[in-house]
């Protein structure tokens, strides 16, 4: 009889504590969708709405001279989307939500962010030679490329 209480006691303290962990795990689980939709809109709103104006043409006339306003701004723009996929990849940020929002608009080579800002990416790795340029933005679109 002792043992039987000792048991059920056992599963009395113990499935509040999983029931604690699964809330938990899903709360932050939820809560990294909601950060990403919510960085996601600012991003969008500061950084790629704003590339979406130029065509990659534009950005090669202005990609080689690196004291000019446009090279300048385009590299705090870069600079601000490498900051976003570091959130992902310390999954501060979810991909999936990520890749839900963006899809062909920011990775599609047709779409409106990734051959606008190639050549400026370009002309930075000629100039820096062995220096990885923007590695987070590169592995993001790597993956969204894989999904």
């Amino acid at each position: 009889m002792a043992l039987a209480i000792n048991i059920i006691t056992m599963f009395a303290t113990v499935i509040p504590i999983i029931i604690a962990v699964v809330t938990y795990i899903r709360d932050t689980k939820r809560k990294a969708q909601q950060d990403t939709i919510e960085a996601y809109n600012v991003l969008q709103k500061e950084v790629l709405s704003k590339i979406s104006r130029l065509t990659p043409s534009e950005v090669r006339e202005f990609a080689g001279n690196n004291r000019s306003e446009k090279y300048k701004q385009m590299t705090e723009y870069l600079m601000a989307i490498e900051c976003f996929c570091i959130g992902i990849e310390k999954k501060i940020y979810d991909f999936d939500v990520f890749y839900t929002l963006t899809k062909d608009y920011f990775n599609n080579k047709r779409g409106a962010i990734r051959p606008t800002i190639e050549p400026m990416k370009e002309e930075k790795i000629k100039r820096l030679a062995d220096i990885i340029i923007y590695p987070s933005l590169e592995r993001i679109w790597q993956k969204m490329d894989e999904k």
